[in-house]
């Protein structure tokens, strides 16, 4: 079968809330393969019949064993990313029959001497006659209300539903982080966004892969933050060796809680199709969630020939539309002008370079800490300057500069 066959085959086996909305757009014979049109007709009946849907229901139907079934059921999509599978097969499937429609001109070219103006209209009417597969992945109302009630029954008393973020008001406001989401961070420099952006993909990867792709520090660096952050021990006595024999014990005690999370780093890389290309294989790996630190500093692919407003607007668009095609959580971290040091509240304005980050965004959070002198305040401020999932508002936090990180207030 094919990939987008298997990713609809993977998506209504894991998430059958979805089932309805495939069944509008796609009959058994749209699949290629008769394993594939087998696996989607169990499906559909065990649907049919109430069941509840998994690989072992399916492969009962299918009278096969898990083993072949797991290996389409545990493919890397997301069920939030349907739209895009579907469209893909459906690409599939008028590629396959305009080329069995060329093909069959050519042999009649090969065999007859047919006036080409007939021959050209019998090839068009075979074309028109296409129009009978959808155009269009518009969903019908029944379809996407069988899919909300489902999920609403199954998700009932929850707080949130997305990725827990370690910071409760957030989760609450924005209903967590969620697969496709395009989530931008911003704060001027020496503020902290690096720092909550590790915290927060230390807490996500717990659960879930998350790939941590950094433009500005490299992954020794972000590994003694790390430690810092969760040994709570001095950073700069980490650095600079001066440990006790109860700190050295706690960093190898700590060093076992890293092991066991599902965090890798990268560092930057030289033009943005090279960044699109490897979150694109990190999410074939099984990447779920992607922080980029930090937009301003990803390279265009026309060095020179882009201003910084171009480039970091063609970046954001592409990021986003990355993590809408391939279901992924992507986190963007940007930097802040110089003039919302003298705000009480940063607002979407201050983005630099900020083109169209603020339209490309589900999210977007702004970073702030007031300035006192030549220091920052501890206290910080969160502020959920757009939110696709609900209200704006504000989340505080306190800042605990000897272990870099971020905690609620």
């Amino acid at each position: 079968m094919t990939d987008n066959e298997a990713a609809v085959l993977a998506c209504i086996i894991r998430d059958s809330s979805v089932i309805s909305r495939v069944r509008a757009h796609l009959m058994p014979e749209d699949f290629q393969t008769p394993d594939a049109r087998s696996v989607y007709e169990a499906v559909l009946e065990a649907k049919d019949k109430g069941k509840d849907i998994d690989v072992a229901v399916v492969a009962m139907d299918l009278e096969q064993g898990h083993d072949r079934l797991l290996g389409v059921a545990d493919g890397f999509v997301s069920s939030a990313n349907i739209g895009f599978y579907l469209q893909a097969m459906q690409s599939e499937r008028v590629v396959k029959r305009i080329a069995a429609i060329t093909k069959g001109a050519e042999s009649v070219i090969a065999s007859t001497h047919r006036p080409y103006p007939k021959l050209l209209a019998k090839v068009r009417e075979e074309i028109e006659d296409m129009k009978m597969f959808p155009d269009s992945l518009a969903e019908d109302a029944g379809s996407i209300a069988d899919e909300v009630l489902e999920e609403s029954m199954e998700n009932e008393g929850l707080d949130f539903t997305g990725k827990e973020t370690g910071y409760p008001r957030l989760d609450h406001m924005v209903d967590g982080f969620h697969p496709g989401d395009y989530i931008v961070l911003g704060a001027r420099t020496t503020v902290g966004k690096s720092a909550l952006a590790l915290n927060l993909a230390t807490v996500i990867s717990t659960k879930e892969p998350v790939l941590y792709l950094s433009f500005e520090m490299p992954a020794k660096q972000l590994m003694y933050r790390l430690y810092a952050s969760l040994a709570e021990i001095d950073s700069k006595l980490i650095r600079r060796r001066s440990l006790t024999d109860a700190q050295r014990k706690t960093l190898v005690d700590t060093r076992e809680s890293i092991k066991s999370l599902k965090l890798k780093f990268d560092a930057g890389h030289p033009s943005v199709s090279k960044l699109i290309s490897d979150i694109e294989q990190a999410h074939q790996a099984g990447v779920k969630t992607v922080v980029v630190d930090y937009l301003q500093l990803v390279p265009g692919d026309r060095p020179g020939r882009q201003s910084d407003y171009e480039r970091v607007t063609e970046v954001s668009g592409r990021l986003r539309d990355l993590s809408k095609r391939l279901g992924v959580t992507i986190l963007a971290l940007s930097q802040l002008k110089r003039e919302s040091d003298e705000k009480k509240i940063p607002t979407l304005t201050d983005l630099r370079e900020s083109g169209a980050i603020e339209q490309d965004a589900d999210v977007v959070l702004l970073l702030h800490r007031k300035r006192l002198g030549d220091e920052l305040d501890t206290d910080a401020r969160l502020a959920i300057a757009k939110n696709r999932y609900g209200d704006c508002g504000s989340v505080f936090l306190r800042f605990e500069p000897p272990f870099t990180r971020f905690v609620a207030a």
